[in-house]
C-alpha cells in the first residue's frame, strides 16, 4: 500500500541525500567553491538541474520511475526514498544551523563573506588533520 504522504517522504530524503552530498564535498575539498553543487548533484542522479531544483521546492514529485534511479545512483536499496528516515542532527548542529540561518537571512550582503568564513573553517580543519595524519 502507498503511503498517501509518499511525495513529502521522498522529497524529504531527496533534501537529505543532497545534504549528505553537499557535506561530503565540503569535508573532502573544502577549499573549493561550494557554488555547483546543485547541478553536480542532479548530474549525479541524472536529471537536469532545474528539474533537480524542482524536486527540491515540492514544484516536480519524484515518480516511482524516478525514484529507483536515484536510489540506485546513490547506492541505496530499492524503496528507500519511499520510507520515512529519521536523520538526527546532534543538539549543538541544530543551534548551530539555526544561527546560522539567521545571519544568511538577516544580512545578504554578507552571504559570500559567510561562506568564506566556513570554507576557511573546514579548510583548517582539514590542514589539522592532515599534519596529524602525517
Amino acid at each position: 500500500m502507498e503511503h498517501p504522504d509518499l511525495p513529502a517522504i521522498r522529497r524529504s530524503n531527496l533534501l537529505q541525500l543532497f545534504s549528505d552530498h553537499v557535506a561530503h564535498r565540503m569535508a573532502t575539498a573544502p577549499s573549493e567553491q561550494i557554488t555547483g553543487l546543485d547541478r553536480e548533484f542532479a548530474a549525479m542522479i541524472q536529471v537536469h538541474n532545474t528539474y533537480f531544483s524542482g524536486m527540491k521546492s515540492g514544484a516536480r514529485t519524484i515518480g516511482d520511475k524516478l525514484a529507483r534511479q536515484i536510489e540506485n545512483l546513490s547506492s541505496k536499496s530499492s524503496g528507500w526514498l519511499d520510507e520515512p528516515h529519521a536523520f538526527e542532527k546532534p543538539d549543538g548542529l541544530l543551534k548551530f544551523l539555526a544561527l546560522a540561518e539567521k545571519v544568511y537571512l538577516a544580512a545578504p550582503a554578507s552571504r559570500k563573506e559567510l561562506a568564506r568564513v566556513m570554507r576557511d573553517a573546514m579548510k583548517q580543519r582539514s590542514d589539522k588533520l592532515s599534519s596529524k595524519s602525517s
